[in-house]
């Protein structure tokens, strides 16, 4: 049901719906890296003898700020880009294997490039 609702709205925003999704996987993502980034910090200051990893990740743990950057940068910059850039490139490409593996080449190229 939630499938069929969010494929609704990949048709009738498709620009919504696409950042959206980018905003949440971003600020996921960012979180699980904060998780491991304080759990390999904890398991490297054990000079104290106790056991950090016990202690739950939480608030105290989570920089809220560098999330709002991240999903910031990921939702106003990068996906706009790559969504404009995904559009042009299927214009020229059919969709096919080889019009994928072209796209990715293109886009490979022009990234090395700039």
């Amino acid at each position: 049901m939630a499938w069929r609702a969010y494929q609704r709205l990949l048709r009738a925003r498709p620009w919504t719906a696409n950042l959206a999704t980018s905003a949440a996987v971003m600020f996921t993502a960012d979180t699980i890296a904060q998780y491991l980034q304080a759990r390999k910090s904890d398991e490297s200051d054990e000079s104290d003898g106790e056991n950090h990893l016990s202690q739950p990740f939480g608030p105290d743990g989570f920089n809220i700020c560098r999330s709002v950057v991240m999903v910031s940068w990921n939702t106003f910059i990068f996906s706009p880009f790559f969504l404009t850039w995904y559009r042009v490139m299927d214009r020229f490409f059919k969709p096919s294997l080889t019009g994928s593996l072209a796209k990715t080449v293109v886009t490979a190229l022009v990234g090395v490039c700039c």
